[in-house]
């Protein structure tokens, strides 16, 4: 890649994500025609092995691993916050 372009290449893309904000269909249009079928599903199992391992980092939540809701008051058996 050409890193004096690189300017160029984030200036356009900036402009292309402010147009899809104003008009989104337009926006997805131009992404789709971007986009080809391999590169679509390539994205997509990024997102998704990107989602699965920030998750797998995260601690758990205290108030799960008790049978406590986050108030400290006990949880119904069928998981419902108290009334």
């Amino acid at each position: 890649m050409n890193l004096r372009r690189l300017g160029d290449v984030v200036v356009g893309t900036a402009g292309d994500v402010a147009g899809g904000v104003v008009d989104p269909r337009r926006g997805l249009d131009q992404l789709r025609s971007a986009l080809s079928a391999r590169t679509g599903v390539a994205l997509a199992a990024g997102l998704v092995v990107g989602f699965l391992a920030a998750r797998s980092r995260r601690p758990p939540d205290p108030a799960r691993l008790t049978n406590r809701a986050a108030d400290g008051s006990p949880r119904r058996p069928d998981g419902a916050a108290p009334a």
